[in-house]
């Protein structure tokens, strides 16, 4: 006699069919996502290509200072450089929502294409603001009051931890554009420049006069014609490092300008306005430095003309280079104070800084144990 399934049985089979449809379900659709994220960035390779011959013809009256030029993708289409299939998304179907941002680079003589993704501009710097309160005393994140929509961070131990390349990172500043501005929190062994690198041999004649290495950050096409040997290998080997981070970083501009110590008062050296003028010492790059402006700006307390910057998170216990030069290079030392050192002296650490995109999902709330950890 045949016996037939109980209620049970079948109410089990039912049960283990859906979990398989399921499965089926989540996997066939995630591979379906997965598809659509290739072909985005198979797209935006397109329109950065078709981008950089426009630049080449067009590059008559782009910018050569350093600042950037905004180049829609509707132009593209109508100069003939993409089809309207061109600039449409196909994670969305819709017109790509963004820009291809074009900045000229004298480091390395040549224009940088890249495409801003505007479909979530600010995400970054919202998920900060909302999990970091403003404060106008103390450590914390402040309103930078010369700069609408700026922030940065000041104190001993502000919450601005961030894990990065499975390494933890300080924010410096979220700048007015949304993207983050991180600097390495532990630094490794590197010179600035070794001596002679630069001399005036290789014609680098505004280097002839530092005999101990030349702690210009990088060269400016008249008198300074090769970079730093720290900006070479920051920009290079080490960027090359980071591997699949090297997506989450965009181009930066890092001011390098001179200081000198010859006669400026410690109250000109504190004014805003006394780094607002790079001129020609301005460069792009996706690793910098920090800059004396911002360790001015992240100390609390007395931080005088280059002295006692001690209640200050960048001021972790080493020797690092800054951006900025004097009559030789200039570090923050162990004690929190800036002095000069020889470009070539080889004791000193290098941290990165650089620039974070504004698009990204973080979670975590910025603490030492819970740092900001992009997703």
């Amino acid at each position: 006699m045949k016996r037939g399934f109980t209620l049970i049985e079948l109410i089990a089979v039912i049960v283990i069919l859906a979990i398989i449809a399921l499965i089926t379900t989540a996997s066939v659709m995630g591979l379906f996502n997965k598809t659509k994220s290739s072909l985005y960035e198979t797209q935006v390779e397109i329109v950065e290509s078709a981008a950089k011959k426009w630049a080449i013809a067009n590059n008559g009256f782009l910018p050569t200072d350093g600042s950037e030029y905004a180049l829609q993708l509707s132009k593209l289409v109508t100069d003939g450089y993409l089809d309207d299939g061109d600039i449409v998304d196909p994670r969305t179907e819709k017109e790509m929502n963004g820009y291809v941002n074009i900045i000229y680079d004298n480091s390395i003589n040549q224009y940088k294409i890249e495409f801003i993704n505007l479909s979530n501009a600010g995400l970054t710097k919202e998920y900060v603001l909302n999990n970091v309160s403003l404060v106008t005393e103390g450590a914390g994140l402040y309103d930078d009051k010369n700069k609408t929509g700026r922030y940065y961070f000041r104190g001993k131990n502000p919450n601005n931890y961030i894990k990065f390349n499975n390494e933890i990172w300080r924010i410096i500043s979220i700048e007015s554009n949304g993207t983050l501005k991180i600097i390495k929190e532990t630094g490794f062994n590197h010179v600035f420049d070794e001596i002679g690198s630069r001399s005036i041999e290789n014609a680098n004649s505004a280097c002839a006069p530092y005999t101990m290495g030349c702690p210009i950050w990088a060269k400016n096409g008249t008198t300074i014609l090769k970079n730093s040997e720290l900006l070479t290998y920051l920009n290079g080997s080490y960027y090359d490092k980071l591997n699949k981070y090297k997506d989450k970083i965009v181009t930066g501009q890092w001011c390098y300008r001179h200081i000198s110590t010859g006669g400026t008062s410690a109250s000109d050296f504190l004014e805003d306005e006394f780094f607002d003028f790079c001129g020609t010492t301005v460069t792009n790059g996706k690793v910098g430095l920090v800059s004396i402006k911002e360790i001015k700006d992240a100390s609390l307390g007395t931080c005088g003309y280059m002295k006692n910057c001690q209640n200050n998170y960048l001021n972790n216990g080493t020797e690092y280079w800054t951006l900025n030069y004097s009559y030789d290079a200039l570090i923050m030392d162990s004690n929190g104070d800036i002095i000069s050192m020889n470009a070539s002296n080889t004791a000193v650490n290098a941290r990165p800084v650089l620039y974070l995109k504004s698009d990204l999902e973080l979670s975590g709330k910025g603490t030492g144990t819970n740092p900001f950890i992009i997703k």
